[in-house]
């Protein structure tokens, strides 16, 4: 995944355990994060200079890429009832929590420590990389089956839905501004769509399957 900017790449080395960032104009390795257990989920903050990670354990971690913060403070405790997803997804300003997983999603307000709503997804969620938060850290979106849609998680609202060619989506990930959504599809097919979940462009179909995507900042990239 990219930051807002642009200028710098997150990745995780399955094999090997670690969490890599990179500087994209010079392709130099500004930090390598060991990770006590497999995963292979990982997001920048919006500048860059952190990094989030998700583990097989259940937790999630945010480390800091250029060693300016010391530590880090636990802001809230998530109540185990109430909470059955398996993925963990901050959004962009940390006030939310979405947990997917099983037949529902929901979302957690940070700052209230409650629940905010819990809604159905049905059971063709299969993939860690389905989900994506809009910029304004208000909205998420969940690729299920060959359905795309999006709630507001302050109060479970769906907000848009579009229909994918087929029900094989494997990834979606918003640009920096919020304008385009991309979509992967394991048929190797990848479109953008606008900000109302319309075709932006013609779709791409590449030769080999689309495993993941990342958005890149401009809007136009991936």
């Amino acid at each position: 995944s990219f930051s807002d900017d642009g200028r710098r790449l997150a990745t995780v080395e399955f094999n090997r355990r670690e969490a890599v960032v990179w500087d994209v104009a010079s392709g130099e390795n500004l930090a390598r994060v060991p990770l006590s257990v497999d995963g292979e989920a990982s997001d920048l903050g919006a500048d860059g200079s952190t990094v989030y990670t998700a583990g097989t354990d259940g937790a999630l971690r945010h480390w800091d890429v250029d060693g300016r913060h010391r530590f880090l403070a636990r802001v809230a405790r998530a109540p185990y009832s109430g909470v059955g997803g398996t993925y963990g997804s901050p959004a962009p300003g940390g006030r939310f929590v979405a947990y997917t997983g099983g037949d529902d999603l929901t979302f957690f307000d940070v700052q209230s420590g409650m629940v905010t709503a819990t809604v159905p997804i049905g059971d063709d969620f299969r993939r860690a990389p389905g989900g994506a938060w809009h910029p304004d850290g208000l909205h998420f979106a969940l690729a299920s089956g060959d359905q795309i849609r999006v709630w507001d998680a302050r109060n479970g609202r769906l907000t848009a839905r579009a229909r994918a060619s087929g029900p094989d989506v494997s990834a979606i990930d918003y640009s920096a501004d919020g304008n385009a959504l991309v979509v992967s599809e394991l048929s190797g097919r990848v479109t953008l769509l606008d900000g109302d979940l319309h075709a932006a462009g013609r779709p791409l179909l590449l030769d080999q399957p689309a495993g993941n995507v990342a958005a890149g900042p401009d809007g136009r990239t991936a």
